[in-house]
């Protein structure tokens, strides 16, 4: 296993062990202190479109097979600094009185739970992602709510 160094402990063969005595030496190991710095959360929008990305956003409603495109976009100021990258997760659909139980359609890794009828998100860049598809109705009444989680990690 490796030696690993820290500023304050010595590590040797992967276990803790302050009293060993065949410990190797680390004294000329240079320990980095990483930067800290405090950076603004991104501030993410979603919304639906008509026909791809670049259409309207809608504002009616829509009937069956009618082509949509759902979009999430984040922003932090600086398009280009490479901070935050984004992933959806954990979508669920649901009635409008939110009646019928939720479904999931994109599972917690991100992937579609029903790639025949929704496809995989596809990501533009690290802060914006879509997917086009027809609207639909699954066994449950009008569906109309989207739930979602975006995560965004720090790379």
């Amino acid at each position: 296993l490796p030696t690993i160094a820290t500023s304050t402990t010595k590590w040797s063969s992967g276990a803790h062990d302050e009293d060993a005595a065949d410990r190797s030496d680390l004294s000329d190991i240079d320990v980095v202190e990483l930067p800290t710095g405090q950076f603004h959360e991104p501030k993410c929008n979603y919304s639906v479109h008509l026909v791809n990305r670049f259409g309207p956003i809608l504002n009616r409603q829509v009937n069956i097979g009618e082509p949509l495109y759902h979009r999430w976009k984040c922003s932090y100021g600086s398009e280009n600094a490479n901070i935050y990258c984004m992933v959806i997760q954990n979508c669920t659909v649901t009635d409008a009185r939110a009646t019928s139980p939720n479904v999931q359609i994109i599972d917690n890794a991100g992937c579609s739970l029903f790639p025949k009828l929704i496809p995989n998100i596809v990501y533009h860049s690290d802060l914006e992602a879509g997917m086009s598809v027809t609207a639909f109705s699954l066994d449950i009444d009008t569906v109309s709510a989207l739930k979602l989680v975006v995560s965004s990690t720090i790379s």
